[in-house]
């Protein structure tokens, strides 16, 4: 057994994608995350497939929440051994039932087309004959899951504590706090997963913790001033008056948890308000159809405005003219349809889902409205398009980018470079030993170490994947 308390990256490290960092004492050994990589295809699958450490010595995984690139390795991490529990807040184990036997079934199907040499919908070449997990694999991990409330302490194995506050991202994320007792002294790891912004649609605003031994902190938009919220609402209602006056299509790549259902809270102030015309507004994805009913469920989650909206009368996810769309062949009707229409689809960084469909019949009008409102990773046929790529590949076939390319960062549910100081000054009374700058590109983990620095005057580390570290 280790003699000393160690931190290991083995993911996110100078990249956004791919969570996951181990904690090692002389008598456990947990995760917090185990994130999919994303991005280039090729690359992907060999980091996702190997892990760096034997799986079944891990004891327990902590999760942030249910993004693919927090929780998407964890039935591999099943499969390769791992038997231990999986902690996680009520909602994000909600999500996670749903998400991984998603990502599950679309693996198989894709590895099914691939056998039968079939081109995928996803791009232009064949997938993996194997399933990067199988159903039964995503399965297994459910049962393994435990849930635990918000801001109540649990006893975890090892001589940790743990306590989950709520970080604002999506429904049910968490910053992580854990207490480690080693030698009759207590270090203080906090984990943020991804920080949430204030006074964002539908869940409550982050809550910050006041104190660290040492903390991992995300970096996403460390480098980035968000326009306000007010003003992206603003943008968003011109573009749906224009689309309506030319009858042309908005197509809208949104990620199906979180990110499409604040784009549904934001339609729905704009239409119950008449800020805009109704036009029909299309969900093109079951999963998107599914989260959105789970959120519906856990309205412990909602900030005040909400509750006043609902206590109004008001269905905050719903509106008239929005209409869910299950089937392929509803989608395929859906993507023939004529103008105006506003249509989210996934995936957010459009390198699968079915927002490749709407694009291989839309992508070369003029009129046509392509709106990004997430992190496009680099790798990814969205970073492409934002890097002005003039011309894509959809199903095997070149097209031209005619589109017209909105990008409304507004709506980003990651905190950006005042935000994150926000945060870090909370901590001021209590100044971490040590803060480790995580899940962001080279440059933006490089910010947040200056902006730690500059306004918490101690140790930051850009940390790279597989950096180890001794925790004094």
């Amino acid at each position: 057994m280790l003699q000393e308390l160690e931190l290991t990256i083995h993911g996110a490290g100078q990249t956004v994608t791919g969570s996951m960092f181990q904690i090692q004492t002389k008598t456990t050994s947990f995760l917090f995350d185990c994130g999919l990589f994303q991005g280039n295809p090729a690359e992907q699958a060999h980091r996702n497939r190997t892990f760096s450490f034997d799986p079944s010595t891990i004891d327990y995984v902590i999760l942030s929440h249910a993004h693919l690139d927090h929780c998407g390795r964890l039935p591999l991490l099943v499969r390769a051994g791992f038997r231990g529990p999986i902690y996680a807040n009520h909602a994000t184990a909600d999500l996670c039932d749903l998400l991984l036997r998603d990502v599950a079934e679309s693996e198989e199907e894709d590895a099914t087309r691939a056998r039968s040499r079939q081109r995928t919908i996803k791009s232009d070449h064949i997938f993996d004959p194997e399933p990067l997990f199988s159903v039964r694999d995503a399965e297994q991990t459910i049962q393994q899951f435990r849930r635990v409330k918000y801001n109540s302490k649990k006893a975890l194995p090892g001589n940790v504590t743990l306590c989950f506050r709520d970080a604002g991202h999506i429904l049910g994320s968490s910053i992580v706090e854990t207490w480690v007792e080693e030698r009759g002294k207590v270090v203080h790891i906090v984990d943020t997963g991804d920080i949430g912004r204030k006074n964002t649609p539908l869940i409550r605003d982050p809550d910050y913790p006041s104190a660290a031994t040492y903390l991992l902190c995300e970096s996403t938009y460390a480098n980035r001033i968000h326009e306000p919220l007010s003003k992206t609402i603003k943008r968003f209602e011109q573009v749906i008056i224009k689309a309506n006056r030319h009858r042309s299509h908005i197509l809208v790549p949104a990620f199906a948890i979180g990110r499409t259902q604040a784009l549904i809270y934001a339609l729905n102030c704009l239409v119950e308000n008449s800020r805009v015309p109704i036009i029909p507004v299309a969900i093109d994805s079951p999963l998107a159809i599914r989260a959105t009913e789970i959120f519906k469920r856990h309205k412990e989650c909602f900030d005040e405005e909400t509750w006043n909206l609902i206590k109004s009368g008001d269905a905050p996810l719903d509106f008239k003219g929005l209409q869910y769309i299950e089937s392929h062949e509803d989608s395929d009707r859906l993507s023939q349809q004529n103008g105006p229409i506003l249509i989210v689809a996934g995936s957010g960084m459009m390198n699968g889902g079915r927002i490749l469909r709407h694009l291989y019949r839309r992508i070369e009008d003029q009129k046509t409205h392509l709106m990004i409102i997430g992190f496009q990773a680099p790798g990814t046929l969205g970073h492409r398009i934002i890097q002005g790529a003039r011309k894509v590949t959809l199903y095997g076939r070149k097209r031209r980018v005619r589109a017209r390319i909105e990008q409304l960062y507004g709506f980003s549910a990651h905190a950006d470079k005042p935000e994150l100081k926000s945060f870090l000054t909370s901590l001021r009374e209590n100044t971490p030993q040590h803060v480790f700058c995580i899940h962001g590109s080279p440059s933006a983990c490089r910010g947040l170490t200056r902006l730690v620095k500059k306004h918490l005057r101690c140790l930051a580390t850009a940390p790279e994947i597989g950096q180890r570290f001794v925790l004094a």
